[in-house]
């Protein structure tokens, strides 16, 4: 697809980056409706990007990642790389960009002398497919093939490596990327030769090596890699013997805690699946994972991220091997200090119906968490659901002021629920108690317009001298008080005019164009533009806005 000055959108370090990554193959399920492209990103752990394009034009762009939050990053610039780079068409209805039925057909129908013709011009140029070809004629893959494998894999290091031994950040890219290259040709081969147990030692390797290396790796490229052996390790588990099975195991438990890279890739093969056929699932292997999980947890921090974890997923497991209820519900209380154990209980109670049990663990949790006001505000918001559903309308009502008065209120709903419970006679009272508490800062002016207090909101909406903040409330005011509202975008206009810039100008002029809206809108905007054509007749670009807006 044709793109339109996209590069401009990121800063010359992003966009290098971003043209790595998509060189590197970083991106996954790339997909494009006509409107929006999407596609997933590993970096450091995966992202999703979504990407509006209108007519070759990138309208809007979202990442994941943190870094996207301020600025755009370099997944984004990947995506885009590899849309400018693709074919996709650039109106809505995609037709097939590759018929394979049809190129199947035309394979079935070479002779084989044409074939093998064929064939013979690939093996002669491509030596990976040569390579295939012999593999495929022995029907087996030998120890000297093994070996040559391992010594290119040592060789990638050398390659990329200067003379210190050291490989720098863009290097450290292209040396990751060719090791998953050489585990996505490689790994298939193994398996297609009844050869598992290798296909599994040749991850090893390949991870040993990367661990092992002196290297830049900012980006998380081992990580990257850890991911790619974890989902070959998912095709070359189902075809192993039982005895290589617990060969496997008997390696992950070793190194475990080997690597210095982040081992939730490992953690979720080993711990995170919870369908039929995840990784070791059969009991003697469940009871393996209970004895390495509880290492871990002898280990572990009590109130430690990786302790949560592995409280989780233990209980997950004993579950798995169908242990007593009586056994799992005993463990859970003896962690009960451990945040995910007091979530499981709550569900289990909601679930069960034990509302009053719930409320009775999310009043310890508010206890036990103090110090932590994200999810003290997570449990306020679970028990004011309970108190709603047993109607205590105390505990409600003191649990609503505890939440409005500790957590910012993005929105009306715990207001209103409150006003909903409170006597009428009462509530003017408690919301002017209410009122001046930062954490209504940003529902303030909605509490006014809510109970009718149209002068009160105009001077709010008013008192900061923002347009943007009056739009909030606009449509009222400009209902309630016409001509004030009015004056005061009048006003607001005219002042910011005075020290605008060129870059200022369309978004003034639209403002203009909306005060069209309010009554007497339309004569005050002409006035307005005219004062500006006469005011700031060199201003060229300004005089050129206010032609494309029709005045």
């Amino acid at each position: 697809m044709k793109l339109h000055e996209w590069k401009t959108r990121f800063a010359p370090q992003i966009l290098r980056r971003g043209e790595d990554y998509y060189a590197d193959d970083a991106l996954d399920s790339l997909k494009w409706d006509g409107e929006t492209v999407t596609a997933t990103v590993w970096g450091t752990e995966k992202y999703t990007v979504e990407i509006d394009i209108t007519d070759g034009r990138v309208d809007g762009m979202y990442c994941s990642c943190p870094y996207a939050e301020e600025d755009n990053c370099k997944h984004m610039a990947a995506v885009l790389f590899a849309v400018s780079e693709d074919d996709f068409p650039a109106h809505e209805q995609q037709p097939q960009r590759t018929d394979d039925t049809s190129l199947k057909d035309a394979v079935e129908s070479l002779s084989a002398p044409d074939m093998r013709a064929l064939l013979w011009k690939f093996v002669r140029k491509y030596p990976d497919i040569a390579e295939q070809v012999m593999l495929k004629s022995a029907g087996r893959v030998t120890d000297a093939q093994i070996e040559a494998w391992e010594k290119q894999i040592a060789s990638l290091a050398k390659k990329y490596a200067d003379r210190d031994g050291y490989i720098e950040y863009r290097d450290a890219r292209s040396y990751i990327r060719d090791l998953k290259v050489l585990l996505r040709e490689k790994v298939p081969v193994l398996l297609e030769c009844a050869m598992p147990w290798e296909a599994f030692e040749l991850t090893r390797k390949v991870l040993s090596e990367a661990s092992g290396a002196d290297m830049d790796d900012s980006d998380g490229g081992v990580g990257g890699l850890w991911w790619t052996c974890a989902e070959h390790w998912k095709a070359i588990l189902p075809r192993m013997t039982l005895e290589e099975r617990h060969k496997m195991f008997d390696w992950f438990e070793t190194n475990y805690r080997r690597w210095a890279v982040s081992n939730e890739i490992l953690d979720n093969f080993l711990f995170g699946d919870s369908a039929p056929d995840a990784a070791f699932s059969e009991p003697e292997f469940l009871r393996r994972k209970l004895e390495l999980l509880d290492a871990q947890i002898e280990k572990a921090s009590e109130d430690s991220y990786e302790m949560r974890n592995y409280i989780s997923y233990r209980l997950d497991t004993m579950k798995k091997l169908s242990m007593n209820p009586d056994e799992i519900e005993r463990y859970m209380w003896e962690h009960y200090k451990i945040q995910s154990v007091r979530e499981r209980l709550v569900e289990e109670a909601i679930q069960e119906n034990r509302l009053e049990d719930a409320v009775k663990i999310l009043s310890d949790s508010k206890k036990i968490d103090a110090k932590r006001p994200g999810l003290v505000d997570e449990y306020s918001e679970k028990l004011i659901e309970l108190y709603r559903q047993l109607n205590r309308t105390e505990e409600l009502r003191a649990e609503l002021m505890f939440l409005i008065g500790n957590a910012q209120q993005q929105n009306l709903r715990y207001v209103k629920m409150l006003k909903d419970i409170t006597p009428q006679e009462q509530w003017s009272e408690l919301r002017e108690r209410l009122l001046p508490l930062k954490t209504l800062s940003w529902v303030r002016g909605e509490i006014l317009e809510m109970d009718g207090l149209y002068e009160r909101l105009f001077r709010y909406a008013t008192s900061g001298k923002s347009m943007v903040f009056m739009d909030k409330f606009a449509g009222i005011l400009g209902e309630k008080y016409p001509k004030e509202t009015l004056k005061f975008y009048v006003d607001c206009l005219r002042e910011e005019m005075k020290g605008a810039t060129q870059k200022n100008y369309r978004e003034l002029v639209k403002r203009l164009k909306r005060l069209g809206r309010l009554p007497g809108g339309e004569e005050a905007a002409t006035r307005i533009a005219q004062e500006w054509r006469t005011t700031y007749y060199r201003r060229r670009s300004l005089l050129q806005e206010l032609k494309n807006q029709g005045f």
